[in-house]
């Protein structure tokens, strides 16, 4: 970065060179303000927050994992000391570029009064903060930041564009923030704002001010049941009124399965194979969220530890009035597609099927594809596995402790959940509560 008289410039690695111009704001700067503020006015930030913050389904992003990450490490990055500024400032920009992609928001400020700094194309980041995203993040407990905005930080105000090279000191994770300016500046830059912003807002809704609270109340409930003395049965039992009072109970059937088997994993009882598959990183559980495998979704896959992309075991969670017939024809076309799986299971609400022609044709593709086909309930399954842990002399309570650390993102390495989980975390914080 390189500072004149009248104007800075700042030059890529590649020797490209921007330059800023201070002076009173222009005409189209002025245009764009005016339109930010009156989209802002209209409730476009707090439709944003409502609509990621709704528990749902997994939330499909356009966004590259390599920017997830960036913004992960932004958020990760945010403690009681440090970091809230920049993540509030994040917001700020990526609702901005969202609203008018023109606008740079490099420029913090601009001013149309010739005795005021100001760049030419720039525009008010402090009024747009203040009357509308910090309010906004304070009033729905995604970030404790000043009443006023994050941009009444003196070291975010200087007169520098903001970019890596930003000369003011920052506390908390500043190369994610640095990285991301650059990322959506960048002449051909793939990130896409409106989606960066929707991540954004949803990892503060899970991982912001608030959701470290409750995710705290979380983890103080498990250790006081566990202190109490716990049975097997006391947990499963848990986890069984948890699933069946949380909204999307099916999406949280698979986590509390994915979390049992990242147990069965810790204690080397996958038989010498891993979970995983979909989209997390090898050797860990896939699919959270959904994997789609050659256009079959079974909910948890493992595979075979000297190649990722061969499935040793694959579970199709089904809740609700099945089709079996029609589910068979699933089943065989994805052992078409992996004819190296060794077993495939299928989860149903109502245990295994007692129609003879059902059956028949079950044997027949175990002959088939020399595979082991069980159909067995949710409940069966994880007694049967638990059973396997406490037999082994392995802490059963461990279940619950990975069910609860992947619902708060505690372990988004093995399973990043993209959906808000702050309402799942609340419901089980009253369950295990009511154990007292």
């Amino acid at each position: 970065m390189i500072t004149y008289s009248d104007y800075t410039a700042i030059i890529d690695a590649d020797g490209t060179k921007h330059t800023f111009e201070e002076g009173v704001q222009t005409d189209k700067a002025r245009q764009r303000y005016e339109h930010i503020q009156k989209e802002l006015d209209d409730g476009y930030l707090e439709e944003q927050i409502h609509d990621v913050a709704t528990t749902g389904t997994h939330l499909d992003t356009e966004l590259s994992e390599q920017h997830q990450a960036l913004i992960d490490d932004l958020i990760d990055g945010v403690s009681d000391g440090a970091g809230r500024s920049l993540a509030g400032l994040a917001v700020v920009q990526l609702t901005i570029k969202s609203i008018a992609p023109d606008q740079n928001i490099r420029l913090h400020k601009g001013s149309q009064r010739s005795d005021h700094f100001g760049w030419k194309e720039g525009i008010s980041f402090r009024t747009i903060d203040s009357t509308h995203i910090a309010p906004a993040l304070r009033e729905y407990d995604l970030l404790y930041v000043n009443k006023d905005g994050v941009m009444m930080t003196r070291s975010l105000a200087e007169n520098y564009p903001y970019s890596q090279v930003y000369k003011a000191s920052l506390r908390g994770p500043r190369d994610a923030w640095g990285t991301l300016v650059e990322a959506i500046e960048r002449s051909d830059s793939s990130l896409a704002p409106e989606p960066a912003l929707r991540y954004l807002l949803l990892a503060l809704v899970n991982r912001g001010s608030y959701a470290q609270e409750i995710s705290q109340d979380l983890l103080d409930a498990v250790e006081n049941l566990r202190n109490k003395g716990t049975s097997p049965d006391q947990i499963f039992d848990v986890i069984q009124r948890h699933i069946r009072q949380s909204p999307h109970s099916d999406r949280v059937l698979k986590i509390a399965l994915h979390a049992l088997y990242q147990v069965l994993e810790d204690n080397d009882h996958l038989s010498g194979v891993s979970p995983t598959g979909g989209t997390l990183q090898p050797p860990e559980f896939t699919p959270l969220p959904d994997a789609d495998i050659d256009g079959h979704n079974p909910a948890i896959t493992v595979t075979h530890p000297s190649d990722a992309s061969h499935i040793h075991t694959a579970w199709d969670v089904n809740t609700g009035r099945l089709d079996m017939a029609a589910k068979l024809d699933q089943l065989e076309g994805l052992l078409q597609a992996h004819p190296e799986i060794q077993r495939l299971g299928v989860i149903v609400e109502n245990g295994p099927s007692v129609d003879p022609a059902i059956d028949d044709r079950l044997a027949t593709i175990e002959d088939q594809h020399n595979v082991e086909i069980c159909i067995t309930t949710f409940d069966d399954l994880c007694k049967e596995l638990l059973e396997e842990l406490v037999s082994a002399g392995v802490d059963y309570s461990q279940w619950l402790i990975a069910y609860a650390e992947t619902l708060i993102h505690r372990r988004r390495n093995r399973a990043p959940l993209n959906e808000p989980t702050r309402e799942w975390v609340e419901i089980l914080t009253d369950v295990i509560e009511d154990e007292f």
